[in-house]
């Protein structure tokens, strides 16, 4: 199962990252099921899987877009269009869409995983919902995108047509928004047992090797994302508190460091296998911590200004969000144990 990727944005829903792994299927039940994980447990991961990759891909483009999306209808509305044309907002998911394949994509895979089992109401609903505006967004979004594109504002009296779409395409952007946010949430608060399940059952297993490390940092620097998020929103932001919450996450990349140190052969897997994720992560953690680091130094000073703070959590944010994305990107074609 994937990590879920964050925004990185201070303002808007804490990296909402969550480790896992797609198990490849073979016809050994064993493999199936490397870790020996309960049926219960696997159902849940067949279950958050599709919400998991709408939240990577188009809830974060939309939650990205919205913003972009007022300025540019306020830009217009008052006339500030004048001139050079402005840039763009696209709807899509990705460029080279033709028809919403994405949202659409999306939009079956969250109708799928609230009827799948196990019954988990915080996801069920919401995702209905979701699906249901992402699929209202296609139309009225790729006329609006159009409207953009083919600057028809210029002539439109009053911006009418303009007007007609966003009393559309607003209310749905928000939906999308706010049932992104819930289903973050409690995805986040689903996967939280899950993974600590799963870590104990590949200790359980096969002891502490290299796959436990990198989850574990992968769950560590999670829990600083959210951490330094939540100091920073109750004003409890201190060189102390910094360097309390980084700290799981530098014992856990120091470990998993250790570990490799004392098996130099782990990297060299030969022409025929491929590289642990370990190898695809550590550079990340290590950036990762160089930030909070930085972040801890820049509050040293009296007076710090507040926009390099949320710059610096950002940043972290950003670090661990390029993580995540090469996590799940490597580890489709990887074991799942190490």
């Amino acid at each position: 199962m994937n990590f879920v990727r964050g925004i990185a944005l201070l303002t808007c829903c804490s990296a909402l990252l969550v480790n896992g792994c797609r198990q490849p299927g073979t016809a050994s039940s064993s493999r199936k099921n490397p870790l020996g994980l309960s049926s219960e447990d696997r159902a849940r991961q067949a279950k958050l899987q599709p919400v998991i990759d709408c939240i990577n891909n188009a809830f974060s483009h939309f939650q990205g877009l919205q913003p972009f999306y007022q300025r540019r209808l306020v830009a217009i509305t008052s006339h500030a269009h004048e001139g050079p044309a402005p840039m763009n907002i696209s709807f899509k998911v990705a460029p080279f869409e033709r028809n919403g394949e994405f949202s659409r994509s999306c939009a079956a895979g969250l109708t799928k995983a609230a009827s799948m089992p196990p019954a988990i109401p915080e996801i069920d609903g919401t995702a209905k919902d979701a699906a249901q505006a992402l699929l209202g967004l296609i139309q009225p979004g790729a006329d609006m995108e159009a409207y953009l594109t083919q600057q028809a504002y210029r002539n439109d009296t009053n911006f009418e047509r303009a007007h007609q779409l966003d009393e559309v395409i607003s209310p749905l952007l928000n939906r999308v928004a706010q049932d992104a946010n819930t289903l973050q949430a409690a995805v986040h608060q689903q996967e939280t047992g899950l993974r600590q399940r799963e870590l104990d059952a590949i200790e359980k297993k096969y002891g502490r090797n290299l796959t436990w490390h990198t989850r574990h940092c992968m769950m560590a620097a999670r829990a600083m994302n959210d951490d330094l998020v939540q100091l920073a929103h109750s004003g409890r932001l201190t060189q102390q508190s910094v360097a309390e919450v980084e700290k799981p996450l530098q014992d856990a990349y120091d470990q998993g460091s250790a570990w490799v140190r004392e098996h130099p052969n782990a990297e060299n897997t030969g022409s025929t296998n491929p590289t642990p994720l370990w190898f695809d992560i550590r550079d990340y953690l290590s950036t990762e911590l160089g930030d909070a680091n930085e972040l801890r130094q820049s509050l040293a000073s009296p007076g710090v200004d507040p926009a390099t703070v949320r710059t610096r959590i950002s940043g972290i944010n950003s670090d661990f969000n390029q993580m995540v994305s090469t996590y799940n990107v490597m580890q489709q074609n990887k074991p799942a144990i190490d």
